[in-house]
């Protein structure tokens, strides 16, 4: 793919034995070979567990997150990278919001610097600090949900919300030094993202 992108690149990978020489490390590797040549171990091999058939609900779970990262993928090929990346680190969660920089360690308080409040997260920098108030109302009138139902979930995983949450975003510059001024989208079809 890098390759079809750019193809005046010369690009080379080279393999380098990491855990080579160590048993455990040589023996889960003779494993993974036999499984990938279809080797299979017997029932009464496996750990307990692993025995059980899966539940039917946890499949259905499975087959839902399928189709969703499938809307997903079709959503995000069809947009700029940055929002891309934007709008999977507010999903995941995983964002320079200080309530995640706290949980990975990178910073010693979650609390929000523009108020003070004690974690400054994504449902936070969204929905409630109050050195964005008329940002907020401005978001929750385009979208046209009312103030007290509006919640994080609704804002990231409604498509059609899409085009009022990058205007937030470059409206509240939080995310300019990592990410600039993001580009408008078209406005969303009505299918969830």
């Amino acid at each position: 793919m890098v390759l079809r992108r750019h193809p005046g690149i010369s690009l080379k990978i080279r393999w380098i034995p990491g855990h080579q020489g160590i048993a455990g490390n040589e023996a889960a590797d003779e494993e993974a070979k036999a499984a990938a040549h279809g080797d299979t171990s017997t029932m009464q091999n496996l750990p307990a567990p692993l025995r059980k058939p899966i539940p039917k609900n946890k499949t259905s779970t499975l087959r839902e997150n399928y189709q969703a990262a499938c809307r997903y993928r079709k959503l995000a090929t069809s947009l700029p990278r940055k929002i891309t990346s934007i709008l999977t680190q507010l999903r995941t969660r995983h964002i320079g919001l200080n309530h995640h920089l706290f949980n990975i360690c990178c910073i010693e308080s979650p609390a929000c610097p523009n108020c003070s409040h004690p974690n400054k997260s994504i449902h936070h920098y969204l929905i409630r600090c109050p050195t964005f108030q008329n940002k907020h109302e401005t978001l929750q009138r385009s979208m046209g949900i009312s103030r007290t139902m509006l919640t994080a979930k609704q804002i990231l995983s409604k498509q059609k919300n899409l085009p009022h949450l990058i205007q937030y975003l470059n409206d509240t510059r939080h995310f300019k030094t990592t990410f600039g001024t993001f580009p408008d989208v078209e406005d969303a079809d009505e299918e969830d993202a």
